[in-house]
């Protein structure tokens, strides 16, 4: 299933809190806008958790937290996790999800 998503997944949004249905709680300002993903971003799905392929860098505010994220697919929600410990755009507005991290998928939309 999870490979059946990845292949799907068209962009991924961040939340500073629940993100419901995909929309609430998405992060905003400081130039922050939803990225395209593509399969390529992923190195694969192990054990119920996507693996992050390469650094992807975000724009946003200074010092905003961030602890959801969200995958789309041509325009809806289709998958959301939480994001493991402390996580907040630096003192510059940058973002980073670090190749090699791990985001375990806690629910899927179908």
């Amino acid at each position: 299933m999870l490979t059946a998503l990845m292949n799907e997944i068209d962009g991924l949004s961040l939340h500073n809190g629940d993100p419901g249905d995909g929309s609430q709680n998405e992060i905003s300002g400081g130039g922050y806008s939803r990225p395209a993903v593509t399969s390529a971003n992923f190195s694969g799905p192990t054990n119920g958790e996507l693996i992050w392929a390469s650094d992807m860098e975000l724009d946003g505010e200074a010092e905003q937290a961030v602890d959801h994220i969200v995958f789309w697919a041509n325009g809806a929600a289709v998958a959301r996790g939480q994001l493991a410990g402390s996580n907040q755009f630096n003192s510059e507005g940058k973002f980073t999800i670090v190749e090699g991290s791990t985001l375990s998928i806690e629910n899927i939309v179908e």
